[in-house]
């Protein structure tokens, strides 16, 4: 993931999930936001919701304070996930997207790209505040928009591409658009 941003003209500043204390957490992510001035917010992949509270609770802050500063947000697989479950939207167990490659299909079903897929979680429904802008064969939802805020999940992996896809690559540089080197914190 470093690499693909990278790769794209942004500086990575990496936020980690264990900060000195609960006290001084909010002191932190305030410094992010106020002091480094982030362009916006990367949630990446990883470990599923509820294995490990203390990112969980973390990334649910982060959120808080993109919304507050807003700030663009691009949700990767758990990422998108967890921006599901921030806005209340419940997940459930998936089958047939763990090491594979799935086809992505618009609301009006008119085929978009194939994708990686390397998840067990799904979106239960579409978040309120968001609107659906894929789904896979089976109607599971692959990536959502924000209705007001510059916010984007997606379920696939640009990073885990043998070749970082122009696709890909141009829909972050409209989610992050504030010029060629930006400061992007994940």
């Amino acid at each position: 993931l470093i690499n693909f941003l990278i790769k794209n003209g942004y500086f990575v500043i990496p936020v980690p999930n264990l900060f000195v204390s609960k006290r001084q957490e909010n002191k932190f992510l305030n410094l992010y936001f106020q002091k480094i001035k982030i362009s916006g917010v990367i949630l990446s992949g990883g470990n599923d919701i509820g294995e490990f509270k203390l990112r969980d609770n973390l990334e649910k802050k982060i959120l808080t304070k993109c919304k507050k500063y807003k700030k663009p947000v691009l949700g990767i697989c758990r990422g998108m996930q967890m921006m599901a479950v921030h806005e209340n939207t419940g997940l459930k167990k998936i089958k047939n997207h763990v090491k594979t490659r799935n086809n992505l299909f618009d609301i009006k079903r008119n085929y978009i790209r194939n994708v990686n897929s390397y998840h067990n979680w799904a979106l239960k429904k579409c978040p309120k505040n968001y609107k659906i802008l894929y789904q896979s064969e089976d109607q599971s939802i692959e990536a959502i928009v924000h209705k007001k805020l510059k916010w984007e999940g997606w379920m696939w992996h640009p990073e885990r591409e043998a070749r970082f896809l122009e696709q890909d690559i141009e829909r972050l540089k409209r989610l992050f658009t504030r010029g060629i080197t930006q400061k992007a914190a994940f």
